[in-house]
């Protein structure tokens, strides 16, 4: 009996969605230190942007970064790119933080599950993203997915969890701020809105008030600051990734291009310029730990 007792605690404990956040977090951090950073070319962009900033004395997006066109990326992970070099000059430290959020992203999508549906639901969901391969590796890439998908989660967490209105409100700013990191967290307001419509009308408006002022408060303070530096009222990056593949070459464009050549005759494309050792986002020297 006591055997048996003892391998149903292990089991509980081991399948305990905290537990399983927890291991993963620190499986993160070995991975991170066994294979190290992996650079890519977002990183480069979000390096070149934060040492342009860094050089005018502020955030991101300041009036050199946009030059008369506006041409907005993910604001979020480049300021806390430009932070982390203003702090240690290099992107390194921000890989630890990166874990942190992948191993918390682990938690919210069991918690979110087992609210939804039961405890079982919860676990299995979890596990099912923990021993995801695609999962292991994440964190030792700087992504602003990362960050997003992190606060996004704890948006949606807080509004079925909690029945207090400075949380809704909480929940709104925190959606906001998922949206500073990567401007497609916007969707998340359209799935809220549905399934209380469906499953919680009577709370609708109960949550969706103070929702939407934690919301349009961080729209503000985001679009104050940036108006006071740079004359635009900007909030969240405007601009897709194919956006920049489409005008590596010549500037560019914060409009979709659909239906265009793509590499226009006699400019180079980005795979040529990086055969010459052409720079298309700048250094690598923020890539030294």
């Amino acid at each position: 009996m006591i055997k048996a007792s003892n391998d149903i605690s292990i089991k509980s404990f081991l399948t305990d969605i905290k537990i399983i956040s927890i291991i993963y977090f620190v499986f993160l951090i070995a991975v991170v230190c066994i294979f190290g950073y992996t650079p890519n070319n977002d990183t480069e962009g979000y390096i070149e942007y934060a040492q342009i900033c860094l050089h005018n004395n502020q955030p991101y997006p300041c009036s050199s970064t946009i030059v008369g066109q506006p041409f907005i990326w993910n604001i979020g992970i480049i300021n806390l790119v430009e932070f982390s070099i203003y702090l240690f000059g290099s992107v390194i430290p921000i890989l630890p933080l990166m874990c942190l959020m992948k191993a918390i992203t682990a938690f919210l999508i069991g918690k979110i599950a087992e609210i939804l549906f039961n405890r079982k639901v919860g676990q299995t969901a979890t596990l099912l993203f923990v021993l995801y391969p695609g999962n292991w590796g994440q964190s030792t890439f700087i992504l602003s997915e990362i960050p997003m998908t992190c606060f996004a989660l704890l948006s949606l967490y807080l509004l079925l969890k909690s029945n207090r209105r400075y949380l809704f409100f909480i929940a709104g700013f925190t959606l906001c701020l998922a949206n500073w990191f990567r401007g497609i967290a916007l969707i998340f307001i359209l799935a809220i809105i549905i399934y209380h419509l469906i499953f919680d009308r009577n709370n609708l408006l109960k949550k969706i008030v103070p929702f939407i002022a934690g919301y349009l408060t961080f729209i503000i303070i985001a679009g104050s600051s940036t108006y006071i530096r740079t004359g635009y009222f900007i909030y969240q990056g405007d601009t897709l990734w194919f956006n920049i593949c489409d005008d590596a070459y010549d500037g560019a464009s914060i409009a979709p291009h659909y239906g265009q050549d793509p590499y226009e005759k006699g400019k180079p494309t980005c795979v040529q310029r990086h055969a010459l050792n052409v720079p298309i986002f700048g250094n690598q020297d923020a890539f030294r730990g």
